[in-house]
């Protein structure tokens, strides 16, 4: 394997692991807006907090289909 694609390989694992973190933190933000979503006081905040938290819910299937495509290019490097 050449240095290059080694270093690809290095690159591409690391940005696997940082996606992979983020994923739960996505949930629980994405929990916390429901939250407070259930707790708003008027429909105006309730319509907010239940939208930041599908765009939380967004994110994080975002990461899932990001982390596929680097595990795919990862096993391509590999070959």
């Amino acid at each position: 394997m050449s240095e290059e694609r080694r270093a690809n390989v290095k690159e591409i694992k690391a940005m696997i692991q940082v996606a992979t973190l983020a994923i739960p933190r996505e949930r629980e933000s994405r929990d916390m807006y429901r939250k407070a979503a259930k707790n708003a006081p008027g429909e105006l905040s309730k319509q907010l907090f239940e939208r930041l938290a599908k765009d939380e819910e967004q994110h994080a299937l975002k990461l899932k289909a990001i982390i596929k495509y680097l595990k795919e290019e990862l096993d391509r490097l590999k070959d």
